[in-house]
């Protein structure tokens, strides 16, 4: 849910039979995350969830059954006097929202050679009286096998159609499951460009292949789908080689190009990223 925030707090781990059981309190976030304000709009204005004002509280249960490894997880945030949900001053300041609550169930495990994950999340503002906020889900079953020297990974990704009333006026998914902007937080499918948590009622299938030689692996990952009631169609293609200079350090270079088809109107968007990364694992 909440990809690389940092704050003060305290941690348990309580064994109890065939689980675990893991509690966290967190205050003094460090501010600099804001969650997917990218994503809803009213009235042309954006979407913004403060988290540096909030307490952070998690529990969790991990345990395995034979092959079959699973945890869940709930993570609820308190109310904090000045965090808005909208930074738009056509929006009635009563609009505030008092918090949040999440939760994840993933399941995986590897049979026959085929590792496979399953993971349902789900995020609910906390709305003040007069406002309705869905809770935004998430989908997202993988699998992932080795065939002589590829691997190969194949998924399936699902959003839910998020409906938001404020004054009668909002329709939009505004944070979805991965509540911070840093989309690589295991909530999510990301890719280079897009993003299936920001994008509302998608249905998305992936296809990625990779191998290595020596020390590069190259890799390809294909996304395809369609959001918005079926009204958009999106597909994307991400290409990268790395190079591992080291155990711990290594240079990554990546192409990607995505398209969107807006079926109501004549409009497309194609895009295409160029990045080279150096990346060092502590």
């Amino acid at each position: 849910f909440l990809d690389d925030e940092r704050g003060d707090g305290v941690v348990a781990l309580i064994p109890a039979g065939p689980v675990t059981i893991a509690a966290g309190h967190f205050t003094g976030m460090n501010g600099g995350t804001n969650a997917n304000d990218n994503t809803g709009t009213y009235n042309g204005g954006l979407i913004n969830l403060n988290l540096s004002q909030r307490d952070i509280s998690a529990l969790a249960v991990i345990g395995a059954a034979g092959p079959v490894n699973f945890s869940a997880w709930y993570v609820t945030a308190s109310n904090a006097d000045d965090a808005e949900v909208i930074t738009d001053s056509a929006i009635p300041t009563n609009a505030l929202e008092k918090g949040l609550d999440a939760y994840t169930v993933n399941v995986n495990g590897t049979f026959a050679g085929v590792s496979v994950d399953a993971r349902y999340s789900s995020a609910k503002l906390q709305a003040m009286s007069g406002y309705d906020f869905d809770a935004e889900t998430m989908l997202s079953v993988t699998a992932a096998m080795k065939l002589d020297t590829v691997n190969l990974t194949a998924g399936y990704g699902k959003t839910n159609d998020a409906e938001h009333d404020v004054a009668g006026a909002w329709n939009d998914r505004i944070h979805g499951v991965d509540l911070t902007s840093d989309n690589d937080a295991k909530t999510n499918m990301a890719m280079e460009i897009l993003a299936l948590d920001d994008l509302n009622d998608a249905d998305a299938f992936l296809l990625g292949a990779s191998t290595t030689f020596g020390k590069t692996t190259l890799s390809a990952t294909y996304l395809n789908g369609d959001a918005y009631n079926s009204d958009v169609d999106f597909d994307e293609l991400d290409l990268k080689a790395t190079y591992a200079m080291s155990k711990n350090f290594s240079i990554e270079a990546v192409y990607a190009m995505t398209e969107l088809d807006y079926k109501l109107d004549a409009a497309d968007l194609d895009d295409d990223a160029v990045a080279i990364r150096m990346t060092y694992k502590f």
